[in-house]
């Protein structure tokens, strides 16, 4: 088992805790990357700009950091991670790990939302780092064995992270203000008489469309990627999605989802839903 573990507990970096014993002897595992995180902000931001990760794990409650306007003898509650993982989508495991007991009501909520995706345990008292090490790696690894159909977008998201890189190397050694170039150059179109004619098109929408043409060449020829898929979808293949779940895979993947203040653009398909029964 390789890859990389988020390792979210306000105690971490305390070297006295049996938190941070555990962080290191998730660290000493030379398969894995362990990320230390002992704040919920610093979590949202990682979140945000980490797509790859095998596992989150997770305490309940963090101590809130104090700014100027509290006062020293202030005792602030503790804030718990429910609204960041309640309302961010998280496609790795989240294995929760708390000292205190967390509500039926809080559990059940989080399940709805993530299902087998997401694991609960209670830390233990004892010092004994080596039997909850185990424990937890375990639990990840028996969770692995169990989504082996994880691991092709894992490794997309890894193909599209470097390949995102590579782009804009080379965007940028051709000309450093390439976004404004792609923007200007979308909605002015050079005539033959050297004059420009102004097109009506939305010009951050082509910017991102010309983006996503780079990208897609860059994924399709990434030859690990294509032999993964190739791999995984032929051994020992056996049809076992029901009809509703058919549906709804297709119904995602061609039938457009947008905001109200999106331009409709040629090719995309919408359900209409009627607000008003129809005699």
């Amino acid at each position: 088992m390789d890859g990389v573990i988020l390792f979210a507990d306000d105690q971490v970096f305390n070297t006295r805790s049996n938190e941070y014993k555990l962080f290191c002897k998730f660290n000493s595992n030379s398969e894995l990357t362990v990320l230390p995180i002992d704040n919920l902000y610093s979590l949202e931001k990682v979140l945000s700009s980490v797509s790859t990760y095998k596992a989150l794990i997770l305490d309940w409650n963090f101590k809130r950091q104090k700014d100027d306007s509290n006062d020293d003898d202030t005792q602030l509650p503790d804030e718990t991670p429910f609204e960041l993982i309640k309302n961010n989508e998280i496609y790795s495991l989240i294995y929760i790990y708390s000292q205190n007991p967390i509500g039926d009501d809080t559990q059940k909520k989080l399940r709805e939302a993530y299902h087998e995706k997401i694991f609960f345990a209670t830390k233990s008292n004892s010092n004994d780092i080596d039997t909850e090490y185990r424990k937890i790696l375990q639990g990840i690894q028996d969770f692995e064995n169990s989504n082996k159909h994880m691991e092709i977008p894992f490794l997309w998201s890894q193909t599209i992270n470097k390949s995102a890189q590579k782009i804009f190397v080379e965007l940028e050694n051709a000309d450093k203000f390439w976004i404004k170039e792609l923007f200007y150059s979308s909605v002015r179109k050079p005539n033959k008489d050297g004059t420009f004619t102004d097109v009506e098109i939305e010009p951050t929408i082509e910017v991102v469309n010309l983006f996503q043409n780079l990208l897609f060449e860059k994924l399709i020829q990434d030859i690990s990627l294509k032999e993964a898929i190739q791999k995984y979808s032929t051994e020992n293949y056996m049809a076992t999605s029901d009809l509703n779940s058919t549906n709804t895979l297709f119904s995602r993947l061609y039938y457009t989802k947008t905001l109200e203040t999106d331009t409709i653009m040629t090719g995309d398909i919408y359900i209409y839903f009627l607000t008003q029964n129809m005699e």
